[in-house]
């Protein structure tokens, strides 16, 4: 956990930065803003519960560069995907629900290696 949880914690707050702005940009309003920064944290604050319980996980973690590349896109896929949902808007959920499809597509040799 002395690795994985400042790894979150420093990915959370550009994501949630990051939504922040995609809600701002596609409502204009500031309650679509906090709705996007809380909706992160929490999201946040649920990966680390659910890591920190399956030591396991954390265990047989040796990442690969194009692993990491996925982590990335999905970083900005869950940016647009929690913007969007915070300012209802229709094509930043879409585009955040392709970007993410493009990471799981990346990382899936990864992730069914690891099984």
């Amino acid at each position: 956990m002395s690795t994985v949880t400042p790894l979150i914690g420093i990915a959370a707050f550009p994501i949630a930065f990051g939504s922040a702005a995609v809600a701002y940009v596609s409502s204009g309003s500031p309650i679509s803003v906090l709705i996007a920064i809380l909706a992160t944290l929490a999201l946040a604050a649920v990966i680390w519960i659910v890591i920190r319980g399956r030591p396991a996980w954390r265990q047989s973690l040796d990442p690969t560069n194009t692993f990491v590349l996925a982590l990335l896109i999905a970083g900005i896929g869950t940016m647009l995907l929690i913007g969007g949902i915070a300012a209802l808007s229709l094509p930043a959920i879409g585009f955040g629900v392709v970007v993410l499809g493009v990471a799981w597509y990346i990382a899936r040799p990864y992730l069914s290696a690891q099984r």
